[in-house]
Parts: C-alpha cells; structure tokens; sequence
C-alpha cells in the first residue's frame, strides 16, 4: 500500500505531525519510492520473456503489445538508452532516430540529447545546442532567470518548458567562450523560491561540427579567444567567401 504509512513505523496522524514539526523549523522532509525493477538486459528478464509460462516469468508482470504505438514514457526510455548505449547495429539505429524524429519535430528535448552521435545531432540540427535539464514535481510553475556574459546588466527572466512529467528544460545556442549564469527557482508556498543556479559554457565541440555554418562561426570565437590573429583572418576570409558563393547559387523569391 503506497498510500499509507507502513504500521511498523507508526500512523498517518504521526507522519502529518512530523511534516508540521519540520515545516516550523523551516526543514522539509523527502520520501524516496524506490519500486522493484530490473534490467531489460538482465539474464532473468530474458529467460522470462523466452518462456512467460516459466519459473522466470512469475517474477514479472508480462503482457502482448497492443496495437499502437508505445506510451510516451516507454519510448522515451529506450530513447535515452539508445542514445547512451554507444555502438548500435542498423536495426538499433532505425529505431533511435523514428523516436528522436517524433520528439524533436514536436519541440519536445532532453539533456541526454548531448549523448547522440555526430550524425544524428547534425540531421537534427541539435549540434548548436546546450539543454539544461531541471527535475522538481510535475505541473510545478518554474522560472529561469538568466544572463550572458556580454550582458552583465541584463537579466532575462523565462518560465522552463515541461517536457515530461517533471523534467522541465531550456535549451540555449551557444559559441566557444560564451557563458551563461543562471538561477531556477520554483512556485513554493505562493512564493518563487531560488533552488537551483550555475553556469554553463559554450565549447568547441569537435572537427565535424566546422563543415555546418555554426561550425565555422564556432571556430571563428575560438581562433579569437586563442589569440590567432592569422588564423582567424584566414576563416574570416574562407567564411565571406561561402556566403558570396552561397547568394550566387541561390536566390530568395
């Protein structure tokens, strides 16, 4: 019984009692449920889902895929394992990218976007992109208050988008050397409360990434914060040349 407390550890009346006492002492108390789950890798799971009628397939609660597609938080999780899970074969792979499609053309992203192969970020677009991921309780009111490093004076205040049950999340575009300091605060007895604050900084994310526009403008920041002055004319120069070639072969109507 989830709802109740547990007889061995006293009544409801005493765990309402200790939730009072503490909020007067301006503490807060958390209860971590930790629900029994395995491995969909585990040996166990295999052989249970080998033989369903077997010793193994008692341990779990198996049923036929219905019609349709998976539920959200199903096809999010074999997402994000995907994702981290390295080295994946062509069937794998199919896989990955028709749940990423779906997410991403719905506005819908995840920190554990970060984790996704050189190619997948550049068909997607998501090779310019920094998530930061905020978990409190769902249907939570969340502000970012946010300001950049070439703005020291100005502070932008933004509700974080909920993206699923919970997991609330801004992303941002940023260039090698650039910074931004943030606070996130919550709704908490009326009252938007700081929980949360840091600072994330733009990188230089690698070679693949000087082949796209966003590529060549990080290098350009980068030569300039390495002081190449000799080197970022030459980009400098390269770039211009792009854009000139670029309007030749193609015209807005």
């Amino acid at each position: 019984d989830y709802y109740n407390i547990d007889p061995r550890f006293g009544t409801m009346a005493d765990m309402e009692k200790l939730l009072d006492e503490a909020k007067e002492r301006n503490m807060y108390i958390l209860m971590d449920l930790v629900v029994n789950h395995c491995s969909d890798e585990h040996e166990w799971f295999k052989k249970a889902c080998e033989d369903p009628d077997g010793k193994y397939g008692s341990f779990f609660y198996l049923r036929d895929k219905k019609e349709g597609e998976l539920p959200m938080v199903c096809e999010l999780a074999l997402l994000r394992r995907l994702a981290e899970g390295g080295t994946r074969g062509s069937d794998e792979e199919e896989i990955l990218e028709s749940i990423l499609q779906k997410y991403v053309y719905q506005g819908i992203s995840f920190a554990f976007y970060g984790n996704l192969s050189p190619h997948m970020k550049m068909k997607y677009q998501l090779f310019d992109k920094y998530f930061l991921e905020y978990k409190s309780i769902p249907g939570k009111k969340v502000q970012m208050r946010y300001k950049s490093r070439e703005n020291q004076d100005i502070y932008v205040t933004e509700e974080m988008a909920e993206m699923y049950e919970g997991i609330y999340v801004k992303e941002f575009i940023l260039f090698f050397g650039e910074s931004i300091q943030y606070y996130i605060s919550e709704k908490q007895d009326g009252e938007m409360v700081v929980t949360q604050s840091g600072t994330i900084s733009g990188e230089k994310h690698g070679s693949f990434m000087e082949e796209g526009r966003y590529g060549r403008l990080n290098e350009l920041f980068y030569l300039r914060e390495q002081g190449s002055t000799k080197g970022l004319a030459q980009q400098m120069q390269h770039y211009r040349n792009l854009l000139e070639k670029t309007e030749e072969m193609f015209t807005i109507l």
